[in-house]
């Protein structure tokens, strides 16, 4: 078990140190760019951001409710009511 969770672990280093090579490599070859950029891009982006994690987030809730059997089926509520609600006294 342990060997398994070894290899895992070496595996990540490795996938680590490839993504920190690369990184390297892309800034040491860097040009510059002459080139604007709009100021509200940079919150674009982060909107873009958030609203991925929002749904994200969304996604994973009703995931785990549905698995934990927490989840309402549309099927098991009452029937709407033909005609108005009266108070009965």
């Amino acid at each position: 078990m342990r060997i398994i969770k070894a290899r895992g672990l070496l595996k990540l280093i490795y996938l680590f140190a490839g993504i920190v090579q690369i990184a390297a490599i892309f800034s040491a070859f860097e040009k510059p760019a002459y080139a604007y950029v709009d100021p509200g891009s940079g919150y674009l982006l982060l909107q873009i951001a958030g609203s991925m994690l929002a749904g994200a987030a969304f996604f994973v809730r009703h995931r785990l409710k549905r698995m934990l059997g927490l989840a309402v089926d549309s099927d098991s509520s009452p029937p709407p009511q033909s005609g108005p609600i009266r108070d009965e006294k």
